[in-house]
């Protein structure tokens, strides 16, 4: 689903050059919104079928406990990263690096965040 993002490499740059900062804006909402929903298949695929597809795997249910965990953070992590990147491009190209820094340090931020939950409240011994 990430490379519903690939083209803003190449539209927003040019876009920008061409002085259209709102066009490459556009573009950036039209491909989060796109990127948003056709994730939400997906999302609701993994969020509850994620214990099933491992128990049908022969998976005992420690391990079913463990992916769950991990897909659920590793979803909000994707969303995270993809939408910071797009952000990221359309700020870039506009001028606007320190927005575009900061941008991808809170998206790390909130992605180590979510990794730290992971291994500090769902992972148990």
């Amino acid at each position: 689903l990430g490379g519903i993002f690939k083209p803003l490499f190449i539209f927003c740059p040019k876009a920008a050059g061409a002085g259209q900062h709102r066009r490459a804006g556009e573009y950036v909402q039209i491909s989060i919104w796109m990127y948003l929903i056709a994730s939400i298949p997906h999302i609701v695929l993994w969020w509850f079928m994620t214990r099933s597809v491992f128990g049908w795997f022969g998976f005992d249910e420690d391990v079913a406990d463990a992916a769950e965990s991990y897909v659920r953070i590793a979803m909000f992590a994707e969303l995270i990263n993809h939408i910071s990147e797009a952000l990221h491009t359309l700020f870039y190209v506009s001028g606007y690096v320190i927005t575009s820094t900061v941008i991808q340090t809170i998206a790390s931020i909130l992605e180590v965040a979510a990794i730290l939950g992971l291994v500090f409240f769902t992972i148990q011994d």
